[in-house]
């Protein structure tokens, strides 16, 4: 796992009990069931209806360039727009997506054995956004994980499963 320092100080306020996460009970797999597909060789996330007017293929465009950019975006979640009761607190979502990347790290591990994934929590100010995509030797990643430290503004958590 990789970190930056804003996410590591993020970690430490969990472990010395500075950031309060009681939250009403929320059942993470009710609320982000983990439903994946296989679409011309992404992995994609099934929320919704959210792939229901998919092409046939892949094809790059001035949107996205490659798969990894197309996963990159069509997989992430930002749990505010799911959990409003997080608006108050956004502090405490990244106790949920710490659980939820882990519940994502099962499923993929499940399914697809024999691919490698990158699954990132990116926390603000406004709370966390949690996303994965498939690591593809001939795409850019999505994050570059050399340089996750340049990110001030924002903790980053980069899984590599």
């Amino acid at each position: 796992m990789i970190i930056n320092k804003k996410m590591e100080e993020m970690i430490e306020e969990i472990k010395n009990g500075d950031i309060d996460y009681q939250l009403p009970n929320i059942n993470i797999l009710d609320k982000f069931p983990p439903q994946v597909i296989e679409w011309d060789g992404c992995i994609l996330l099934q929320l919704g209806s959210n792939l229901d007017d998919l092409p046939e293929k892949f094809e790059s465009n001035n949107v996205f360039c490659d798969k990894t950019q197309f996963e990159a975006t069509n997989n992430h979640v930002h749990l505010s727009d799911i959990l409003p009761e997080l608006d108050d607190n956004p502090k405490q979502s990244l106790r949920i997506a710490l659980e939820l990347i882990e519940i994502w790290e099962n499923k993929l591990k499940t399914e697809f054995p024999k691919e490698k994934f990158h699954l990132i929590i990116s926390h603000d100010e406004f709370g966390s956004t949690v996303r994965f995509y498939k690591i593809r030797p001939s795409d850019i990643p999505w994050i570059n994980i050399n340089s996750i430290d340049n990110y001030k503004e924002e903790a980053i958590l980069v899984k590599e499963i």
